[in-house]
């Protein structure tokens, strides 16, 4: 359901565009504004913003990311779990690109690092989570992290390297507490980070 949001969204874009609306007015408009928006009331923004989507090759890869990811997760857990984690990772990731650039970003890249480092913080305690390759799989996304940060500092694009790594911190810490019996500590935990942001 994620993965047809996002490119429905990509394609409105596209259709507003050949409207003759400039993307900057398009992302603003659909939550991926400056910080001083999101305290004009424009709150729906952290969520929002991760469904857009600047270029159809991001697109792509995002939409393998939260399929596989996603995939994963669901059939281990299920659909509302998913839908939580999910809504969880586009705020804090969000929140912390707008905190530390006063930029929201856009696309799911954060979503799935958030996904990806809670796959991994609860493989160490839960064998069901337990993933093939599961080193191997996070020393790839640290390597296009690495990639991402060279790419941004060699060319005009801003890859929003913050929420990706917001992600998979916060995603390995939420996957860890995801074990704990008491679920007060796990939910302290989230009020926490969205506090602090």
């Amino acid at each position: 359901m994620i993965a047809f949001l996002c490119v429905g969204i990509y394609f409105w874009q596209l259709y507003l565009a050949t409207k003759g609306h400039v993307y900057a007015d398009i992302y603003n408009q659909l939550g991926a504004s400056k910080a001083f928006k999101l305290y004009q009331v424009q709150y729906w923004g952290v969520c929002f913003n991760s469904f857009l989507h600047s270029a159809w090759q991001l697109l792509i890869f995002n939409l393998i990311g939260i399929l596989y990811l996603g995939t994963y997760i669901e059939r281990r857990t299920n659909l509302l779990t998913l839908g939580i984690l999910g809504l969880l990772a586009s705020i804090i990731t969000s929140l912390v690109q707008f905190t530390l650039t006063d930029n929201a970003g856009i696309g799911m890249t954060g979503v799935n690092y958030f996904l990806l480092g809670y796959i991994y913080g609860r493989s160490f305690k839960d064998a069901t989570f337990k993933m093939e390759f599961r080193n191997s799989i996070m020393l790839l996304g640290l390597g296009f992290i690495a990639l991402f940060i060279f790419t941004n500092s060699m060319t005009w694009t801003n890859f929003g390297i913050r929420s990706m790594i917001a992600g998979l911190v916060f995603g390995s810490i939420t996957g860890i507490l995801a074990r704990f019996r008491n679920k007060i500590a796990s939910y302290s935990f989230v009020f926490l980070i969205i506090n602090w942001t």
